[in-house]
């Protein structure tokens, strides 16, 4: 990976964001091919994980509407299981996935990539870029650095081919100006990430394929 730039450009912020994309829809395959191998779909363990796809979708939604707001293209190429993602070091564990049944391994990798981090030990300076990250959280909390950075006057916040899909949701899901674009990035970072239901999966408690 290539060496940190000294400052943030709005061409590198525009990067990070496709990466948002590229991470959220990295998961879902990961998800789906987990949920559907467990034949009892009236267990704990196919609901709950159903319920995080649902939120996976919301926070790829968001991601590629950021995009959009911030002058680029979400890209929606499929993800390339055991290759490197831009900007995340290569040891970042969050995202070392592959596609396989709900099992121990599998369980393992969700809890990875769902429990947040500890926000007191682990906080980055990211006034300058700083990558490759260790985790998921740490490139959102650079790509929230970096937007503030290069200002709200440099992007044009265009709507054009937004979606908002999630009527349910309470948080503005259109991102039209800098508050929508932190509020979008906080509500991926936080929404969901690490609630009490997601440590509970019981692969005993299902009957799987395989």
């Amino acid at each position: 990976m290539k060496e940190s730039p000294e400052k943030w450009t709005k061409q590198l912020v525009q990067e990070h964001a496709q990466v948002a994309v590229q991470i959220e829809l990295y998961t879902l395959p990961f998800y789906i091919t987990a949920m559907t191998s467990i034949k009892d779909t009236s267990c704990d363990a196919y609901k709950c994980i159903g319920s995080v796809i649902m939120e996976e979708m919301l926070h790829m939604q968001l991601a590629s509407n950021l995009c959009l707001a911030l002058d680029t293209k979400p890209d929606f190429s499929p993800p390339q299981y055991g290759k490197d993602i831009p900007y995340l070091d290569p040891e970042c564990h969050d995202l070392n996935a592959s596609l396989g049944p709900l099992n121990q391994e599998t369980i393992e990798t969700m809890l990875l990539i769902e429990i947040p981090e500890d926000s007191e030990g682990n906080k980055s300076d990211h006034t300058t870029p700083q990558y490759p990250y260790s985790s998921i959280a740490e490139m959102y909390d650079a790509l929230r650095e970096g937007i503030r950075q290069v200002g709200e006057d440099a992007f044009n916040w265009g709507v054009e081919h937004q979606q908002k899909r999630f009527g349910q949701q309470q948080f503005r899901q259109i991102i039209t100006k800098y508050s929508d674009a932190i509020n979008a990035i906080d509500t991926i970072v936080n929404q969901g990430e690490g609630h009490p239901a997601r440590g509970t999966v019981q692969v005993k408690n299902c009957d799987l394929c395989g």
